[in-house]
């Protein structure tokens, strides 16, 4: 279960690099927005890269979570976690590189592939 433990590390820690790129690259809107009170200050007219930075940022908090259940699984209930995952995780990546070819999107193909070729080496084997 070590690599399904990994994979669930691996969810989370690219959640935290989201975080980090997103406080990081957008650091001129997170300044004008917590100067405005944070509340209802992403979407403003005019402005559309604090939504883009808004949106990048909540990305690497939902991953967190996902991250830390897939490496819960792993460790608590000692199995792979769904293989659902995975194939979302290929989904929404090839989805948002249609639209954004030069992203990160490519990482969560990678991951979700991943997961599913892990899913197929540690499948149990059927008594001879």
């Amino acid at each position: 279960m070590k690599a399904w433990q990994a994979f669930g590390i691996v969810l989370f820690c690219i959640g935290l690099l989201h975080i980090g790129l997103a406080l990081h690259w957008f650091w001129p809107q997170w300044r004008a927005m917590a100067a405005e009170g944070l509340m209802a200050s992403a979407e403003v007219p005019g402005e559309p890269v604090r939504a883009l930075a808004f949106w990048f940022l909540f990305l690497g908090v939902l991953l967190l979570p996902l991250g830390h259940l897939c490496w819960w699984i792993a460790t608590r209930r000692k199995t792979a976690p769904p293989a659902l995952v995975a194939w979302w995780l290929i989904v929404i990546g090839l989805g948002g590189a249609f639209f954004v070819p030069v992203s990160g999107f490519w990482l969560f193909v990678a991951v979700g592939l991943w997961a599913l070729i892990q899913r197929q080496f540690t499948r149990p084997r059927a008594a001879a």
